[in-house]
């Protein structure tokens, strides 16, 4: 949010636990979101990490 105001939104991922850790803006305005997934066996305690960069409006580069 800047300022209050939701800019966009968009879900990733599948339907298991998946959690974003960290959020840094480019120089060229692009994002990359970093955190864990556990898109196998959602009872075992191992995550994978994810690392996705999108542009300024959220869709995947």
């Amino acid at each position: 949010m800047k300022h209050g105001l939701l800019l966009w939104d968009h879900v990733y991922g599948g339907p298991a636990s998946d959690q974003g850790r960290k959020v840094v803006e480019r120089n060229n305005g692009n994002l990359v979101l970093v955190g864990n997934t556990n898109e196998g066996n959602s009872s075992d305690a191992i995550f994978d990490l994810f690392v996705l960069e999108t542009d300024p409006e959220g869709n995947p580069e």
